[in-house]
């Protein structure tokens, strides 16, 4: 019996993953859109976007190798889209900006022993690290090395990135997470 059990949950469990991936390259083709063509500029290397969005919300909702993955393939797929160079650091920061709102949003659930993590603080807690680490960190370094972007304009990200993005990018997030459909689907996805 349990052999025929097996056989049947097969097909659903390819299914899902096949689902899980459509929602993903979804994911990264709105980060390209957000991100390349949907943007505020300042200066040459700086401008302001919700480019991270998609991979931040694929990171806390689907855990860190989801996050990372949208956020790999939005910056690679966008950079030739877009006729960026791709910067290899640049695309390191945007993967590990899905990866550390994963992991993080999977601390904050093991430490506070939720299921879900659709609070709006939780995601704050999941969001700020990731674009500190991902984005003010690798990110700016890599502006400064491969473009020589100066200090000034790169301290413009600090407040561009740890408070206007955290703040609106979390509460989009969370209101996502609150809606009965999607909060379902992506639990569904996430078991499987």
């Amino acid at each position: 019996m349990k052999k025929v059990r097996e056989e049947t949950l097969a097909p659903a469990r390819v299914r899902d993953r096949i689902r899980l991936t459509a929602l993903l390259a979804m994911l990264a083709a709105m980060g390209i859109v957000l991100g390349k063509f949907l943007q505020i500029p300042i200066g040459n290397s700086i401008r302001i976007s919700f480019e991270n969005l998609p991979t931040l919300f694929a990171g806390v909702a689907f855990g860190p190798f989801c996050g990372a993955v949208v956020g790999l393939v939005e910056d690679l797929v966008g950079s030739i889209l877009a006729g960026y160079a791709i910067n290899p650091f640049i695309t390191l920061g945007a993967a590990s900006i899905g990866a550390v709102s994963g992991a993080a949003a999977l601390l904050i659930k093991k430490i506070t022993g939720t299921t879900e993590i659709c609070k709006y603080l939780h995601i704050v807690c999941a969001v700020f690290p990731a674009h500190l680490i991902g984005s003010v960190i690798i990110k700016s370094a890599a502006l400064r090395v491969a473009f020589g972007t100066p200090y000034s304009m790169l301290a413009l990200r600090i407040p561009i990135y740890l408070i206007a993005n955290v703040v609106a990018e979390s509460a989009i997030i969370a209101v996502l997470l609150q809606n009965g459909a999607i909060r379902g689907a992506v639990r569904n996805l996430r078991s499987k």
